[in-house]
């Protein structure tokens, strides 16, 4: 089977929508859930959250507002893309508009809000451990 080397505009549309409404908040909200049930939570009391892990909700809100942020950016940007698109390492158009232009890598953010916002909502202990090993391994500058 082999790697498409093009994409047509038609097939980009749904499978944008598909990835930021399906894919990245199944994977991004949907593991930890499943993986927070396998431990001891911190904060909790009688087994109802308490006020500091409801500030979780604030980074999962500013992610999810920064990826709907960067979807209504790439389906804008979609229809003046040209009929084929060349996939590969070097663009054939690069977006610098909407949170492209403020920022070199939105989507990155946005996954962290969710991470992080999911680490304090669902109180975890080695969620901790999880995040501060995923920000040691980024390289800075």
């Amino acid at each position: 089977m082999d790697f498409p080397r093009t994409i047509g505009r038609e097939k980009l549309r749904p499978m944008l929508v598909a990835m930021f409404v399906v894919v990245i908040p199944l994977v991004h909200l949907g593991c930890p859930l499943l993986i927070a049930r396998a431990g001891p939570r911190w904060g909790w009391s009688g087994g109802h959250l308490t006020l500091l892990n409801l500030f979780g909700l604030l980074p999962v809100i500013l992610g999810f507002s920064l990826l709907g942020w960067i979807l209504t950016t790439m389906l804008t940007v979609a229809p003046t893309l040209p009929s084929r698109v060349r996939l590969g390492l070097r663009p054939a158009q690069l977006v610098q508009t909407g949170p492209y232009a403020r920022m070199r890598h939105p989507i990155y953010i946005a996954e962290g809000c969710l991470w992080v916002g999911m680490i304090v909502r669902l109180a975890a202990p080695w969620w901790r451990q999880c995040l501060l090993a995923w920000g040691s391994a980024v390289p800075v500058g």
